[in-house]
């Protein structure tokens, strides 16, 4: 039955005819623009196993930021900036004492908190079809801050 539906649904499709009761515009539209801005607002997830034993993760909320500017209608350039919340890790840590058969335990919060700053290139092959293929590259510098407490 699917199989039926489906052609059905096609042989519609392909004899469908032109909407001739349009009228033709002559709307002027505006030159394209050199300039693009986009922002985001994104949970930012991080392992962090080298801090803890058990708890590995830390989930915030980060914000982001990107310019571009076209050279030419196939080539473009971007920069980008973005900020995550503080994140918390509860971690402990075995310290030896003299003379002891067991560790010490100490508890600690490690605090985190990154931003990133990038740039990048980006070709475009083709005009704007159905398919857009393009090539870029760019470097992303990260600074994470860790205090602990």
């Amino acid at each position: 039955m699917n199989t039926v539906r489906t052609l059905v649904c096609l042989a519609a499709l392909a004899s469908s005819a032109d909407a001739y009761a349009q009228q033709p515009t002559h709307l002027k539209l505006p030159a394209a623009t050199r300039w693009d801005v986009s922002g985001q607002l994104s949970m930012l997830n991080r392992n962090k196993s080298e801090l803890s034993r058990w708890d590995h993760w830390y989930s915030v909320a980060a914000v982001d930021g990107t310019g571009g500017y076209y050279w030419t209608p196939h080539f473009k350039s971007e920069f980008e900036i973005g900020m995550g919340g503080e994140g918390t890790i509860d971690a402990e840590e075995e310290t030896a004492l003299p003379g002891q058969s067991f560790p010490y335990l100490r508890y600690r919060d490690h605090k985190l908190r990154e931003m990133t700053v990038g740039a990048s290139a980006l070709y475009q092959f083709f005009e704007n079809q159905w398919v857009h293929p393009f090539v870029g590259g760019g470097a992303e510098l990260v600074r994470e801050r860790h205090l602990a407490d």
